[in-house]
């Protein structure tokens, strides 16, 4: 197991960088993913449509924290996986999942 560098999570043997290729590979309208400025906590921008500029960002605090003991895979897939509820029910919680934040950047 690798030693956690900075910009990884806490126990992961994967830093943020590798996960935001392992999300973007999984959920390719997914243009940036980053950690948040505690470092626990995960952001993921979206690209509204194609070709346009419009942009999601979901912030999921605490979420990198919580990651840290999953391996990259399943990690991402989780990720993805709470990308797609938010995108489900959007329209009835316009200001996020409790636990998340929104912002639309037009």
């Amino acid at each position: 197991m690798r030693r956690p560098v900075a910009g990884s999570a806490p126990d992961a043997p994967w830093t943020v960088d590798e996960l935001a290729a392992a999300v973007r590979e999984r959920l390719p309208e997914a243009t940036g993913v980053v950690a948040d400025r505690t470092g626990t906590g995960l952001v993921v921008e979206l690209a509204e449509a194609e070709g346009r500029e419009a942009r999601w960002r979901l912030t999921f605090p605490g979420m990198l924290a919580g990651l840290g003991g999953e391996p990259l895979t399943a990690a991402a897939l989780i990720v993805r996986a709470n990308v797609q509820e938010w995108r489900e029910v959007r329209d009835r919680y316009p200001d996020g999942l409790p636990g998340m934040t929104v912002r639309w950047f037009g």
